[in-house]
């Protein structure tokens, strides 16, 4: 594993990649670089509420146990708590954003986290409060073609089939089709 950092993923990116059937990235990914699933992203995932997505949620459990994937748990009444909670103020839902907020509230306190997330207001949040160390998922898949944990012909066919998604919000950016095609 290199010292690059580490990556804090957010739970659309680890469902986009399970729906456009490349999970199995996050392990192969895991070996060469850090990647963390906050608890409450790996519950969203693992066992998703109202049991919904049920099969899906088994076979991630399955894959993120035996990887190197990290589960990381934010201590109770820890500034990492507190950051968390502040990040959740004026929620009307009590599930909506856990994830993003845990996702977040870990990388404030890990300065080498890079926080990933593939929706606008998850990363207008990250770019908020982490002052750069904020990734769309293009830019991550990069990332891992520079690791050399997924090679630049895997990373173009994840991004083919992640497009294909009906709920997927990450556009690919100007740069992305002819380094993926380079």
């Amino acid at each position: 594993m290199t010292d690059a950092g580490t990556y804090v993923l957010d739970t659309g990116v680890v469902v986009g990649l399970q729906k456009s059937g490349h999970l199995g990235v996050l392990a192969k990914a895991a070996r060469a670089v850090r990647i963390v699933l906050v608890e409450d992203v790996y519950d969203e995932v693992t066992a998703p509420r109202g049991g919904k997505r049920a099969v899906e949620a088994k076979e991630a459990k399955t894959l993120i146990d035996a990887s190197d994937v990290k589960t990381e748990s934010i201590p109770m009444g820890s500034p990492m708590a507190d950051a968390y909670e502040a990040l959740r103020a004026g929620k009307s839902s009590p599930t909506a954003d856990v994830g993003e907020a845990a996702s977040i509230a870990y990388a404030i306190h890990h300065p080498v986290a890079v926080f990933v997330a593939n929706d606008r207001a998850a990363a207008l949040r990250g770019l908020q409060e982490l002052r750069g160390r904020t990734m769309s998922f293009h830019p991550f898949l990069r990332e891992l073609v520079d690791s050399r944990s997924v090679t630049r012909r895997e990373a173009e066919q994840i991004g083919k089939d992640i497009r294909k998604l009906n709920d997927w919000n990450a556009p690919e950016p100007l740069w992305w089709f002819d380094w993926a095609l380079g």
